[in-house]
């Protein structure tokens, strides 16, 4: 069988977009986890350049994708820029989700602390959609006022503390080891 990426091409120069939209979105899934961000970058920008009104869902998929692979190729800036805009695109657990990782993503570029408290405070108006997702901005959050220098020493632990026991409770084990 012939890689995704090779479908994909071949779909396209074909002329047939649905397809070609299809295996470049599975491909550039594929390529993001296996850590091959720039060609994985490639195939989410492809997909966001053709993709037909009515797609709604793999326009998200690859927003988000691309959002994901360029935080893994360390391009921050662009990763928030993605991020902020699915952010005004959606709604719900996805909007809570896309400010997240907005908010690693400021974290990890590491020049706008003020930026990570915005996505904080826009986050909490989302908290009862997902709470794993907003036990993960309480965590960013604690961060962010340490780093910020703005934050109180008992106000940051306390929303480590309490990012740390959601995620114990959801067993989420890469959440734990990570707060």
């Amino acid at each position: 069988m012939l890689p995704l990426s090779d479908l994909a091409y071949h779909f396209a120069e074909a002329g047939n977009r649905e397809k070609s939209l299809k295996y470049a979105l599975a491909a550039a899934k594929d390529e993001l986890a296996r850590f091959s961000n720039a060609q994985a970058i490639k195939h989410f920008a492809y997909v966001l350049r053709n993709v037909p009104e009515g797609y709604a869902e793999e326009r998200r998929m690859a927003l988000e994708g691309l959002g994901d692979a360029y935080a893994a190729n360390s391009m921050y800036g662009a990763a928030i820029k993605t991020f902020d805009e699915l952010a005004a695109s959606e709604t719900g657990v996805v909007r809570l989700r896309a400010l997240r990782k907005a908010m690693d993503a400021a974290f990890h570029k590491g020049d706008k602390p003020d930026l990570l408290l915005e996505y904080a405070r826009k986050a909490e108006e989302l908290a009862a959609y997902d709470r794993l997702e907003m036990a993960r901005v309480l965590d960013s959050r604690g961060r962010a006022f340490q780093w910020a220098g703005r934050g109180d020493m008992r106000m940051d632990l306390a929303d480590f503390d309490a990012a740390l026991h959601i995620f114990e409770e959801e067993n989420s084990l890469a959440d734990v080891a990570e707060a």
